[in-house]
């Protein structure tokens, strides 16, 4: 998982919780602190690599952007000169959710290597469970691939608080 600050570059964050990585069983992330991006307009990556020895299987739903639970939000106090609030053009607002209950929703998808492959992100659907899901694994053999899912631009002005959060599976 990596987050940018829109044109910056990308900084991997460490999500807390991870499944067991023999199993299809989701579980919650955790949350994990954005409030180093406050103010900021950011997007969230999610990175799957795989190279011809190890191509597993990562499967994501459930994203969110909030307030961390119990966050509390300041009094508004004038401020004599304030700040540019940078919200340009069409960045989400707190809370932002992604389900990809039946699509990728606003997220994109970036490409970098695909090697025989046509894709390696998708949207997948198991007993009317939605969700993305990322596999470089075909033909009975693991592919190098590099292939990203980027959310849109959102917007931690105004946040005091803010924390991402998912479910994701992998094997």
């Amino acid at each position: 998982l990596h987050i940018k600050e829109v044109g910056g570059a990308w900084t991997q964050l460490a999500i807390p919780t991870h499944g067991t990585g023999n199993s299809w069983t989701f579980v919650d992330s955790g949350d994990i602190d954005l409030s180093t991006y406050v103010g900021k307009n950011v997007q969230i990556g999610f990175k799957y690599t795989s190279t011809t020895t190890s191509a597993g299987t990562w499967e994501v739903k459930n994203f969110s952007v909030a307030e961390a639970s119990g966050a509390v939000t300041p009094d508004p106090t004038p401020d004599p000169e304030p700040e540019p609030t940078p919200t340009p053009g069409d960045a989400k607002t707190l809370p932002y959710a992604e389900s990809f209950t039946t699509s990728q929703g606003d997220f994109t998808i970036n490409n970098v290597t695909l090697g025989t492959l046509s894709y390696v992100w998708q949207h997948s659907t198991y007993n009317s469970d939605g969700y993305m899901k990322a596999s470089a694994f075909m033909n009975n053999a693991a592919v190098v691939a590099e292939s990203w899912l980027v959310s849109p631009a959102i917007s931690l002005a105004g946040a005091t608080s803010p924390v991402v959060t998912f479910t994701h599976a992998h094997k």
